[in-house]
């Protein structure tokens, strides 16, 4: 079972999701994830935080989309957050 903060994922079109399952068709590999409703800049300064790769987000999309393995940009952690009013955080590892 995938735990919450250990199954993100930043897709090549710049899109933080979050992985549900795994399935294979017609010998291609697919993510099915969940996306983000809403996705901030962290912060803008020195630059803003999406030039780093690095989200805030909020709430999850009930719907999946599936995501080719080869669109995978990278994996991510993802920090929940903190207090109900803040965001959840998104941050890229590095490989």
């Amino acid at each position: 079972m995938l735990s919450k903060g250990n199954n993100c994922i930043l897709t090549c079109h710049y899109i933080p999701a979050v992985v549900q399952n795994i399935v294979a068709k017609d010998s291609m590999i697919y993510l099915l994830c969940k996306t983000f409703r809403n996705v901030y800049d962290c912060f803008d300064y020195p630059v803003m935080s999406r030039a780093l790769n690095i989200f805030a987000v909020d709430s999850e999309v009930d719907s999946l989309i599936a995501v080719k393995l080869d669109d995978v940009m990278c994996k991510c952690v993802w920090i929940p957050e903190m207090s109900k009013n803040s965001h959840s955080i998104i941050i890229p590892l590095l490989h």
